[in-house]
């Protein structure tokens, strides 16, 4: 189809009315486009008051062109994620304009872009080098450029965090880094911004616990085309705090054994409001069982208890310092007693107050006394002496006292015989009790009322003057002398058994170790060397 229009009649007679009444056809001699065409022109025919004076020809011709049709299309670009590129894609929707039957499409060539490259909603998207294809492809034109908007979303970062382990303190407060960006485009100036927030889900130790990471931002030139979770998680350790705590050992009387009590000062390291306490099972415990200052006192087996115990760690054992003082020991000496010269008998003594299986084998040393075998009769006090217990124990000592009794001595006088009219024999007396100590002797006489001019009779022989020292118990048995009227032959006596040797030289008929007492004109000799004064004696 075509149109057209007519230019004035060629050979119209001036005057004459004639038209052409309309019904003239155009047409191409095909659709396509093209210029200087063939249009014939057929079906004219005349109109008006002159019109049957004429004749026109049928047909005619001409030339024209047929443009190609404009196209519309509308283009619809996708969203995309941020990639640091301005590429896009799209798509279009169906053609405005095109003739039904005619087979056109587009080419497939156009472009798609995002005016820059950051992440934003209704971005512009150019639409370019759109071109059509298909057999009717020519008789159209289309825009080769359009415009679309879309959405740039920003680009999802994901970052991985490790929470660092802590020691309890508390608190849920938490720390931790982050490790590389996975997803960054490269060249993009993108960082965390450092407000991130870590904590664990509780306060209480333990291993293996979730931590949350929060408040994850980002900065940097390009963060703005990213996201990354505001959260994650990670997990580490709370590990329990130290907690120190100072021990007091308590001073001890010696036991023989090594236990000890204390007690224990404030916790050092607790955090304030938690409840902890120590629970009781703590052992004091001396190195050894021995008296002594400043010994060292280990202390083991603490342990915590409360709320809170689960949350802390402390030293199971630790050492300090305390004093062993000895045990007192009662000793009572107990009283002893000898007789004057005779061997010192041993000092003996009672002990109350051991402890433990501890008894008599620790001591050591001895009582003393001033006196002994060698001192004179009294009494005397029995001291400590040497005596000890070692350092376990202190002494508390009660003496007691040593007697010397005065030694017994028993002398008889003997019974004796004289003449009238002579003079006294020599009066003797034996020891017939007891004996004398070496280097002790008697002193005196023993006395008689008779006188040379006594009468016959019997007189009392008695003790005189004979004395011992004070050391003695001197028990006297007096004897007699008896005056006869006749002549009283020499007696013999044997030595006492106290002699410790032979007497000197004898008188010849005067048996050895005796003594001859009498009157007549005999000689001296000692009766009792050892023990007793030199007696005189007349031989016959």
């Amino acid at each position: 189809s075509a149109t057209g229009s007519f230019s004035g009649f060629s050979g119209l007679i001036s005057g004459d009315v004639v038209s052409l009444d309309g019904s003239a056809l155009f047409a191409f001699a095909d659709k396509n486009v093209g210029s200087g065409k063939t249009v014939t022109i057929s079906g004219l025919s005349l109109t008006g008051a002159d019109a049957g004076n004429y004749t026109i020809a049928s047909a005619t011709s001409a030339t024209a062109a047929i443009t190609p049709k404009t196209l519309t299309v509308s283009a619809a670009a996708d969203d995309k994620v941020y990639d640091g590129t301005t590429s896009a894609t799209g798509s279009f929707g169906g053609f405005s304009g095109l003739i039904s039957g005619d087979v056109v499409s587009l080419d497939g060539s156009a472009l798609f872009a995002f005016a820059d490259k950051n992440a934003g909603s209704g971005k512009t998207v150019s639409v370019s080098n759109i071109g059509l294809s298909g057999t009717d492809a020519g008789n159209y034109v289309i825009a080769s450029t359009a415009s679309s908007t879309a959405a740039i979303t920003p680009k999802t970062l994901t970052v991985s965090a490790t929470a660092d382990d802590k020691v309890y303190d508390g608190t849920t407060s938490a720390t931790g880094s982050f490790s590389g960006f996975s997803g960054l485009i490269s060249g993009d100036v993108v960082s965390l911004d450092g407000s991130a927030l870590f904590a664990f889900a509780d306060k209480n130790a333990g291993s293996g616990k979730t931590v949350s990471v929060s408040n994850i931002g980002l900065s940097g030139t390009d963060a703005g085309n990213y996201v990354i979770a505001s959260t994650a998680s990670s997990t580490a350790a709370i590990t329990p705090k130290t907690l120190t705590v100072s021990a007091t050992a308590d001073d001890k009387v010696y036991d023989g054994t090594t236990s000890a009590t204390g007690s224990f000062g404030a916790f050092s390291g607790l955090i304030s409001g938690d409840m902890v306490s120590l629970d009781g099972s703590a052992l004091f415990a001396f190195a050894d069982m021995n008296a002594g200052s400043g010994k060292t006192v280990n202390v083991s087996n603490i342990g915590l208890s409360g709320t809170d115990a689960g949350n802390y760690a402390i030293a199971s054992s630790l050492t300090t310092t305390a004093s062993i003082t000895p045990k007192t020991l009662t000793v009572n000496a107990l009283a002893a007693s000898m007789i004057y010269g005779d061997a010192m008998p041993g000092l003996s003594f009672t002990v109350t107050g051991y402890a433990g299986s501890d008894n008599m084998s620790l001591m050591t040393g001895a009582l003393s006394t001033s006196g002994g075998s060698g001192s004179n009769a009294g009494t005397y006090a029995i001291s400590q002496g040497s005596l000890s217990a070692g350092g376990n124990y202190q002494i508390a000592f009660t003496g007691a006292d040593l007697v010397i009794n005065r030694r017994a001595v028993t002398v008889t006088a003997n019974n004796l015989t004289r003449p009238e009219d002579v003079a006294n024999p020599l009066l003797t007396y034996a020891l017939t009790s007891g004996s004398l100590v070496a280097g002790d002797s008697f002193t005196g006489a023993l006395a008689t009322s008779a006188g040379l001019s006594s009468p016959i009779g019997t007189y009392l022989i008695s003790q005189g003057s004979l004395a011992l020292n004070s050391n003695y118990d001197l028990t006297f048995v007096p004897g007699t002398l008896t005056i006869s009227g006749e002549i009283v032959m020499p007696q013999i006596f044997t030595p006492q058994a106290y002699e410790s040797q032979p007497p000197l030289a004898t008188p010849e008929g005067v048996p050895s170790q005796s003594c001859q007492v009498g009157g007549g004109g005999g000689g001296v000799y000692p009766c009792n060397r050892t023990f007793g004064p030199w007696l005189s004696a007349q031989a016959e």
